[in-house]
């Protein structure tokens, strides 16, 4: 057993075990809840210095091994099995824009290099707060951060989707001492309609929606020391395409940008621009996150077409590849 030093600083997550059906909720939409408590218990994620209250849900690790099949002699129809390398499944998290700097720098790094680490802890309590268990966990690596789809119509709260592979991780058992919250993470909301994209040279004010955008990191991954240690080497990102629904009074003016592209060949590396999605509080002026994309070009264009129901189209759908994201919150 390998001991992990955690910080004593650390961003936390909450959410709910749902062992049961007998919970008390608060309104999807607006300010999450501080806490949401359910009778049998309450799961935090610690990552970083600041207390995250905007945890939808929550997924540890669990304890995986690989199986090996021995070779059999032909007579024995019954194959020899063990456990070979140990390690853990990757653990995922939901939360809203409240994450707290280290969630959010975790993030922005990662896009910006590819690959970053952060350690924490995984803590379950009793229905009162009284600490049952501890997951420590260090060297956890995001492997893919989805933000969701964006709908003008929509009334739903937004949820950011992380998964991510742990290092070492250390498993003790809780001393029944009330767990008291580490920091106080300021609660943002957000509603997936609330948002705004940018791209300069074309018209955006009539983009009604965005498609999920799921960014994705994976290569040669290399367990090392004692303990097995997950480092991504050379990581291979794969930055999600950007698909935008847009009413039809605009189409005119994307279809002479889309032949352009197309058609003339204006789509050389000088041709790439840089755009932005902003996320949007409620009053759809103030700024809460950012998400930029750079270097954008087209991948596919809808021309003006009909939709078979009713002899007319109100909409037509562009698709931009992005080079790289990026992400900043104020």
């Amino acid at each position: 057993m390998h001991t992990v030093a955690v910080p004593v600083y650390g961003t936390v997550f909450r959410c709910r075990i749902t062992f049961v059906s007998d919970t008390t909720t608060d309104a999807e939409i607006g300010l999450m809840p501080t806490a949401t408590r359910s009778t049998a218990g309450n799961l935090y994620l610690e990552v970083g210095a600041t207390a995250v209250q905007t945890l939808k849900s929550c997924t540890p690790p669990a304890l995986v091994g690989q199986v090996v099949i021995d070779q059999s002699a032909p007579s024995d129809p019954v194959a020899k099995k063990h456990i070979g390398m140990v390690g853990n499944s990757p653990a995922t998290a939901g939360f809203g824009l409240g994450m707290g700097k280290p969630m959010y720098e975790w993030i922005r790094t990662s896009f910006a290099s590819g690959s970053t680490t952060q350690s924490g802890r995984f803590v379950t309590t009793s229905a009162d707060n009284k600490v049952r268990s501890v997951l420590t966990f260090s060297d956890a690596v995001l492997t893919s951060v989805t933000f969701p789809a964006l709908d003008a119509t929509s009334r739903a709260a937004g949820t950011l989707t992380v998964v991510f592979d742990i290092g070492d991780a250390l498993d003790q058992t809780g001393d029944g001492t009330i767990y008291a919250v580490p920091g106080a993470g300021k609660q943002k909301a957000w509603l997936v309609s609330n948002f705004r994209v940018t791209l300069p040279g074309l018209p955006c004010n009539r983009v009604t929606s965005v498609d999920a955008l799921t960014w994705r990191v994976s290569g040669a991954r290399d367990d090392i020391g004692q303990p097995r240690v997950p480092v991504i080497r050379e990581p291979e990102v794969t930055v999600p395409d950007v698909t935008l629904t847009i009413g039809l009074a605009d189409h005119d003016a994307w279809h002479t940008a889309a032949k352009a592209w197309f058609i003339d060949g204006k789509r050389t590396d000088a041709h790439e621009i840089d755009g932005s999605i902003e996320l949007l509080s409620a009053d759809l002026r103030t700024v809460v996150a950012t998400i930029g994309l750079n270097r954008v070009g087209f991948k596919r264009f809808e021309r003006r077409g009909l939709a078979p129901a009713t002899g007319t189209a109100s909409f037509f759908k562009v698709e931009l590849y992005v080079e790289q994201l990026s992400f900043t919150m104020p």
